[in-house]
């Protein structure tokens, strides 16, 4: 009996510790702009034009434009 009391009593300490990191972690605090904590996604920010340039071998560049409507690049 002794043996489980010195085997149960740290398990019970251990156990009840985890729980208590595990609310802490799990609590609150959403971040997000919505009325349910998630974020809003906005339209007003997008990629139109965009530029690569390279300097192995040739040095050179390449430009493109992203049109969001035909979904083409």
């Amino acid at each position: 009996m002794n043996r489980f009391d010195s085997i149960s009593k740290p398990l019970m300490w251990f156990m009840a510790l985890l729980l208590a990191a595990l609310v802490a972690g799990c609590g609150g605090g959403g971040g997000g702009s919505g009325t349910d904590g998630s974020a809003t996604p906005s339209s007003a920010k997008a990629i139109n034009t965009f530029s690569l340039a390279w300097t192995t071998g040739a040095t050179g560049s390449a430009a493109g434009t992203i049109d969001q409507t035909l979904k083409t690049i």
